[in-house]
Parts: structure tokens; sequence; C-alpha cells
């Protein structure tokens, strides 16, 4: 049982060191995590009162420099207290509050920091692409504009068509007549408008 215990005390521990002193992965996330470790402990802020957001917004952002965490609009939602749908309701005017401008300030504000650091090279532009798309309302639009060759070709008669078919195909390349029967919406065969003449 000696050696056992000899073992078990030559175990290597990974020294304590200070998050600065962490490589960037690892720093990060100790960051991230005593950013969010120290929002925890806050009560959820009044959103009736606007000192209150107001002030809530401004050490949100103060932290995040602190902690050196970009802030993100989920994390802001975070630290008001409340989830990000029950935010973006107040955002979109869903649900009347006081605090409106100051949150629509603030996002706003986290909406051009995200979009300066995809533009100076400071951050993957594919999930800063996603973060848009699924935060501020930015999305990919194809805009197809179709129309008609001749738009008064809907209001031709059957007997037009028919006629304005048969002169545009010239006379010696006629081998018989065209045959044109309607067929009935419900897939039935209708009645016959040309016949073909019998030889």
């Amino acid at each position: 049982m000696a050696e056992e215990e000899k073992k078990q005390k030559k175990k290597r521990r990974r020294p304590d060191k200070s998050i600065s002193e962490l490589p960037n992965d690892e720093g990060m996330v100790h960051r991230i995590n005593a950013l969010h470790a120290a929002l925890w402990d806050l009560p959820p802020v009044d959103l009736d009162d606007v000192e209150a957001v107001d002030e809530r917004t401004k050490l949100f952002f103060t932290m995040c420099d602190m902690y050196g965490v970009k802030a993100l609009w989920e994390t802001y939602c975070f630290a008001l207290g409340y989830c990000r749908s029950n935010i973006s309701f107040i955002v979109q005017g869903k649900r009347n509050r006081p605090c409106r401008d100051i949150i629509v300030k603030a996002r706003e504000r986290l909406l051009s920091d995200l979009v300066q650091l995809m533009a100076s090279g400071q951050t993957n532009p594919i999930p800063g692409i996603f973060l848009l798309k699924n935060n501020y309302g930015y999305s990919d639009k194809v805009e197809i504009t179709t129309s008609t060759v001749d738009p008064t070709a809907e209001q031709r008669s059957i007997a037009e068509i028919k006629q304005r078919l048969i002169e545009s195909v010239p006379q010696d390349d006629v081998v018989g007549e065209a045959h044109f029967v309607e067929v009935s919406t419900d897939g039935e065969l209708a009645k016959e408008l040309a016949k073909t003449p019998e030889n």
C-alpha cells in the first residue's frame, strides 16, 4: 500500500496559473466562465426601472471589458436576468416596457461591435454571419422576378391563339393541319376545337 500512496503523490498536477498565463483557448474559456459566474450572482433587474436597466447595461459592458470577453446579445440578456426571447419581445415591441430604448440601444451597440470585429478581421465571419441572422434579423435573400414574354397572351381566346400558331409556321413546312383538343379541369377530354381533314 505504501507504493500506491507514493504513486498517488507523484501524480503531476497542473500548477495554478493566472488567466493571463493560460493559452488563448483555455484562457478564453476561463474568462467566459468567470464572467458568467459574476453575472450569475446578480439578481434579475426590474424592467420597469429605467435607471436600474441603464446601470446594469453599463455594468455588463464594463464587465465584458474587464474579463476580456466579447459582448454578445445572449450574454446581455443573461446579465439582465432574463431569457433572450423575453428581452427580444421587448425590443420588438410585443411587450411594452419603459426600458425599451435602453435595451434597443444596447442591442445596436452589440450589433455594431460584431460588424466592426468582422470587418476588421478580429472575429471569424462564419459565426458572425450566423449571429447576425439569428439575433439581428439578417437573411440571405434572392429575389426572382418572373414575367411573361407576351402579357396579352392570357387575354387571347383559344381561336386567336390557334390562328397565331398556324400563321407562325411557314406554309411550305406544313405537313398537316394542327389538331387542338381542349382538356377540362378534371382531366377528361372535352370537345375538339379543330378537326383534322379527312384524306
